[in-house]
């Protein structure tokens, strides 16, 4: 069952009430985000509408797949979806070790980046 939530834009927008095999979307398919796995976990029920573009590299068009607590989603890259807040966190907590050249000692460094970059474009608060 949906409830009603408002949005941080003032419009009142539709939300699950819990995780749904087909997530919701801004856009028009329906199989943007698949959840693959929920072993029974509770999300807060707060949503967020985000995008992740395509990068260049072996996997950059490649669907993203995200793990929180043993739920398990695929989102495709290039399209505006809605997901759980709890999600989007585990996205901006994915950090990567890149390399670079120290150009004053010629040795490599490790430098820390996002592994992936997710475009916000609101957060839905559920109604409690």
């Amino acid at each position: 069952m949906a409830t009603k939530a408002q949005t941080q834009g003032g419009n009142i927008a539709d939300i699950g009430d819990e995780p749904t095999v087909k997530a919701e979307f801004a856009g028009t398919e329906d199989d943007q985000v698949t959840e693959l796995n929920n072993h029974g976990l509770d999300f807060c029920g707060d949503k967020a509408d985000i995008l992740i573009p395509s990068t260049r590299g072996d996997d950059g068009k490649d669907a993203v797949f995200v793990g929180v607590n043993g739920s398990t989603f695929l989102i495709k890259r290039d399209q505006k979806v809605r997901i759980p807040v709890e999600i989007l966190e585990a996205l901006n907590n994915a950090i990567q070790d890149e390399f670079e050249l120290d150009k004053r000692n010629d040795q490599l460094k490790s430098v820390k980046t996002p592994r992936f970059v997710v475009q916000v474009f609101q957060t839905i608060k559920a109604k409690k």
